[in-house]
């Protein structure tokens, strides 16, 4: 599925409020999938590097059940 980015920027702004934030700052949406785990949809800003998203994809299937894992690109 693919978003608009009037859609993305409030739905990242309401994920971090939550705290859904990884260690190095990037926001993610978690969904639970089933009894294997969630998916998670990270939300690439323009600051965030190749590396910085290797970095929080690999923060969340260390912390948690990972059954699907995505990302979006919120411009600036």
């Amino acid at each position: 599925m693919s978003w608009t980015q009037e859609e993305l920027r409030p739905w990242m702004e309401q994920e971090r409020n939550r705290g859904n934030v990884t260690r190095n700052g990037v926001v993610y949406n978690d969904e639970l999938v089933n009894c294997d785990g969630c998916s998670f949809l990270f939300f690439r800003e323009d600051h965030h590097t190749d590396e910085d998203i290797a970095s929080a994809k690999a923060e969340i299937r260390r912390d948690r059940d990972v059954v699907r894992m995505s990302t979006e690109r919120v411009m600036g």
